[in-house]
């Protein structure tokens, strides 16, 4: 059972965790713990983590294999299967953006995702198959979110 403390604590099975601070261009903190990552949203706790939840709802089964799975979530956090991954994301930058031309943009478009980079949104899996891990950022979300504040 995962309980939400706080922005930076998560309680699972009766323990307490302390969750990493965000990285560069992230608005949420992080837990990797027993083969899972949990996802704490910074900002706004009603629409953080719904999306890659309601995205792994949709996902056919053909694409599902291109997606980091979604496990639970609950009131502003999220947990998925930690993926392990091929490199340390040095994948020369041709090589990436022929993977991404092919199968990751036509993915992010399908779904209505967007910003995603190699190394900070997808990588390589052990057997080489590409896999979207950070798929929290679609377009009604950034529109309600970003472009509101901008006005």
């Amino acid at each position: 059972m995962v309980t939400l403390i706080n922005h930076d604590k998560l309680e699972i099975d009766g323990k307490v965790f302390q969750t990493s601070e965000p990285g560069e261009d992230s608005s949420r903190n992080i837990l990797i713990h027993d083969g899972v990552v949990y996802k704490i949203g910074c900002d706004d706790p009603d629409l953080s983590q719904d999306a890659e939840w309601l995205i792994w709802g949709v996902l056919s089964e053909q694409d599902k294999k291109y997606f980091a799975p979604v496990l639970e979530h609950g009131k502003n956090w999220v947990a998925m299967v930690y993926v392990e991954f091929t490199d340390s994301f040095d994948l020369p930058e041709r090589e990436a953006m022929e993977i991404y031309d092919k199968i990751i943009a036509p993915l992010a478009k399908k779904y209505g995702i967007i910003d995603l980079d190699y190394g900070k949104n997808w990588g390589l899996r052990q057997d080489g198959t590409p896999v979207i891990y950070d798929y929290g950022i679609v377009e009604w979300q950034y529109k309600k979110l970003y472009l509101n504040c901008l006005r």
